[in-house]
């Protein structure tokens, strides 16, 4: 059997979180945004480094914007530097993506793809577009 979980928004507790999720001796995936446009705290880069250690680590975003309600370039804006400040702190191409909010359009999922993203996913069930 095949268990996937996910977590968004890249708040300091999922630290906690991260250790419930190792006890359990699953795999998560954390998608984290580099800032949180809304004020909320963000995991720090010495915990993002120890995360990447037991868990894959992706970008959601440079300020956690929902990226349907912004202009094209600040969309462009927000995914390519989200992906490089993450990558600079990981040492590596981050590989997936997480839309915030889970909103999305053809817009917005062409610019994840010009953006390098192995994958992207939304918070919708059952999607595979």
């Amino acid at each position: 059997m095949i268990f996937v979980t996910s977590w968004d928004d890249g708040h300091p507790l999922g630290e906690r979180l991260a250790d419930l999720i190792d006890q359990c001796g699953l795999k998560a995936t954390f998608f984290v945004p580099i800032h949180n446009y809304e004020g909320l705290p963000v995991l720090s880069t010495t915990a993002l480094r120890k995360l990447d250690g037991r868990f894959e680590i992706g970008s959601h975003t440079l300020d956690h914007i929902p990226l349907t309600k912004v202009s094209l370039a600040e969309c462009t804006r927000q995914v390519i530097e989200g992906k490089i400040a993450l990558e600079q702190i990981l040492g590596y191409a981050v590989p997936g993506f997480c839309y915030p909010q889970g909103k999305w359009n053809v817009r917005v999922r062409d610019i994840v793809m010009q953006a390098s993203f192995l994958y992207a996913r939304t918070i919708e069930n059952f999607r595979l577009d």
